[in-house]
């Protein structure tokens, strides 16, 4: 969805194309792992009616080796592909709850400072006060993080436009596939 919009939009998503697949790169680096990884973490450690030792302290850990990629990614620029870019939306959500993963901020100085600097982006605080305005509408009580990053992208293109939402929602409830959109 990210990458939709980036490209509709012409925005978030270099237009040199070393700057550009750097972006993907990291864009998907972040749903194939930090992710879901993350997720897990949340669901032991959070969620799970038995709490189970051994999955809580993989996730655990591997949520900080994760967090330990990105803050030595960080370490030499301001945002993960060097412009702000979709792979910081695709990111960013799931390093916000890091003391719900077990995480110490202070361990990563450069994730920190990275998290500080997109979190005082207006585009992000607007997302996360319409976000807790439209708690159903944007997520379940239950999870604090579905629908972030779109919430982001919809406050930096300086709107709620809810099109493509409503489409998506009319395929879902007709049965079709997201692939049947194209």
């Amino acid at each position: 969805m990210l990458l939709y919009l980036a490209e509709k939009t012409g925005r978030f998503l270099p237009a040199d194309l070393y700057g550009r697949y750097d972006a993907i790169q990291w864009t998907f680096w972040q749903m194939g792992g930090l992710g879901p990884m993350a997720g897990q973490n949340h669901h032991f450690r959070n969620y799970a009616a038995g709490k189970i030792k051994y999955a809580i302290d993989r996730y655990v850990n591997e949520t900080n080796r994760l967090y330990g990629v990105l803050n030595k990614r960080l370490a030499d620029r301001e945002f993960i592909a060097g412009d702000y870019s979709i792979a910081d939306m695709a990111s960013y959500p799931w390093v916000v709850p890091y003391k719900n993963q077990g995480q110490n901020i202070d361990d990563f100085p450069h994730l920190k400072r990275w998290l500080e600097t997109i979190s005082a982006r207006p585009a992000t605080v607007r997302a996360y006060a319409h976000g807790e305005r439209g708690q159903s509408e944007f997520r379940p009580a239950r999870d604090p993080h579905r629908g972030r990053a779109q919430a982001v992208v919809r406050a930096d293109r300086g709107g709620g436009d809810s099109s493509i939402r409503k489409q998506s929602d009319r395929h879902r409830r007709a049965g079709r596939r997201p692939s049947d959109l194209a």
